[in-house]
């Protein structure tokens, strides 16, 4: 099965990875590195494929789900302090003003 996985890089997302690596599951992971860490990925970085990017790349997305069998959403914004300075580029982002 390929499995895709949104904040691969983060504490569960790659834990996740880990579980369906055992299974003999195909793992692709996005995860843009705010609060995620290679670190937590350097173990199995050559089992997976890792794509570094951003969950609000919409076209991006929709590849990387097409090319999988199953989609496991663990990409969050971590933290109040995270999510209190990003708030305004978000909204701007989202154009939501």
């Amino acid at each position: 099965m390929k499995v895709f996985i949104t904040g691969g890089a983060g504490f569960i997302g790659s834990h996740l990875a880990d579980a369906y690596l055992a299974q003999g599951d195909q793992v692709s992971i996005l995860d843009n590195l705010s609060t995620g860490s290679l670190v937590n990925i350097e173990h199995i970085k050559n089992r997976i494929q890792i794509n570094k990017g951003d969950i609000r790349d919409q076209k991006r997305v929709e590849t990387l789900i097409e090319q999988a069998d199953l989609v496991l959403h663990m990409a969050a914004a971590v933290g109040v302090h995270t999510i209190l300075n990003l708030y305004l580029l978000i909204l701007l982002d989202l154009k939501l003003y």
